[in-house]
């Protein structure tokens, strides 16, 4: 059975890294999964303040990121804040609405509804 923990763990990092040269796939996701599921399987006792405060911090440079090439893309193309806060919504919700897809998707429904509101 340990076997089997370590090569779900393993695959989760691997998927999470790939998600690092593809885009699409959710890569935060899967990361943020296999050391969910090490903790789960195994403890979350050799995670001390340091890692989850790094990891906090890396939250917090990818929202930044992901805020900040929305603006860009949504400025581009003559979008107003709404839009730039609804394709924001749209990039952290379409993920959990339409796996896989919806992280392409989410973005443009987002700023796409924002702008009628």
């Amino acid at each position: 059975m340990d076997t089997l923990f370590w090569i779900i763990i393993t695959l989760m990092f691997i998927m999470g890294f790939v998600g690092l040269i593809f885009p699409i796939i959710p890569s935060v996701l899967f990361i943020f999964g296999g050391i969910l599921l090490y903790g789960l399987f195994y403890s979350f006792e050799p995670f001390g303040w340091f890692f989850w405060t790094v990891q906090i911090l890396f939250v917090i440079l990818l929202f930044a990121a992901d805020y900040i090439a929305n603006m860009v893309g949504v400025k581009k193309y003559g979008g107003t804040k709404a839009g730039i806060w609804g394709s924001t919504i749209g990039l952290l919700v379409g993920p959990f609405v339409i796996p896989f897809v919806g992280i392409l998707i989410g973005p443009f429904i987002g700023a796409f509804l924002a702008e009628i509101i």
